[in-house]
């Protein structure tokens, strides 16, 4: 186990777009009452043509943040984050005090998820430049260190190579005590994972991917950790796992008929099976360092959100 975990958690992200805000709401809800740990949302404006089997981009897609906010007000445990927020929408002091905000109004449920953005149509329609990979991962690295000051001291400036503030204040501050942690979401191992290795509380990647694949970015993750001298230990270790359940082999097979995926390969390397497969799967990435698991079920929603809590989750409980 890592960063002193004592327990695996779970977490969903609901599907956001080609539904309303109501369905968002449920499932939600539903989370808690289930017993999952966390409800997490994508920071996305529309959706790429080529996803699968996501709507086109012409369906809704609920801006996160202001989701977010709504659903702190529909429940009263699960924690809330963005996976991930990218940094190139928001400047990092504005990001600051929306998040502390969100942990003022939420009792203390905040978790922060950065990112650097990947989605260049998406940039490029909303008039937002999109820097190469290098800056993008600066940008990360600067907004963590402006988002932490701002969190903790009165009056911050701060002048770096992309971004400045002056005499900036951020009250209130986040109720959590210690402060929330962040997470960092990336998978680059020369670009991303060095900033994970100086910045992030947590690291998260996203499936597709095998625990061999997730062995090799470990190994990538701790040269970088090295360099810095910091215990690579000290970072939490998230997944965030693409699911399609089934009660048994056939109701399983049905659900991938029913996707009608790309290839048969597509399931390989998500957490996908009957729910004694889903547990071995997420075992092998326990065995790896995983700690956090969070789910998007893209096949029958609500139905898969209450049979993985109560036929997969009791097993790491």
């Amino acid at each position: 186990m890592v960063a002193g975990a004592s327990r695996i958690s779970f977490g969903i992200t609901p599907i956001q777009t080609g539904v309303d805000f109501p369905h968002i709401r449920e499932v939600a809800v539903l989370a808690e009452e289930l017993g999952y740990d966390s409800v997490w949302l994508n920071d996305h404006f529309f959706t790429s043509k080529f996803f699968h089997p996501l709507p086109p981009p012409t369906a809704p897609y609920y801006e996160c943040w202001v989701t977010l906010s709504a659903l702190a007000s529909a429940t009263q445990r699960v924690r809330l984050g963005t996976l991930c927020s990218n940094v190139s929408f928001r400047q990092p002091a504005l990001l600051a005090k929306m998040a502390a905000c969100l942990d003022q109004v939420s009792g203390g449920r905040l978790e922060l998820g950065l990112g650097a953005g990947w989605f260049e149509d998406e940039h490029s329609a909303y008039g937002i430049p999109f820097a190469n990979m290098k800056e993008r991962a600066g940008r990360v690295t600067e907004a963590v260190e402006i988002i932490r000051r701002l969190w903790t001291e009165e009056c911050v400036t701060f002048k770096g190579r992309y971004y400045e503030i002056t005499d900036a204040y951020c009250s209130p501050k986040p109720v959590q005590q210690p402060l929330p942690g962040i997470l960092i979401g990336g998978r680059g191992g020369r670009t991303m994972l060095g900033v994970v290795a100086r910045s992030a509380d947590r690291w998260n990647i996203q499936t597709p991917i095998t625990p061999g694949q997730y062995r090799r970015k470990v190994s990538l993750l701790e040269g970088h950790c090295q360099k810095l001298n910091r215990d690579p230990n000290r970072i939490g270790r998230s997944l965030w796992a693409g699911t399609v359940i089934g009660r048994d082999a056939n109701d399983y097979a049905n659900a991938a008929k029913q996707l009608d995926l790309p290839h048969s390969a597509y399931l390989d390397s998500r957490i996908s099976g009957t729910p004694e497969q889903c547990i071995d799967k997420i075992r092998e990435f326990v065995d790896l360092g995983v700690t956090e698991f969070i789910h998007y079920f893209t096949y029958e929603e609500l139905r898969s959100v209450e049979l993985f809590a109560t036929k997969v989750i009791p097993a790491f409980r």
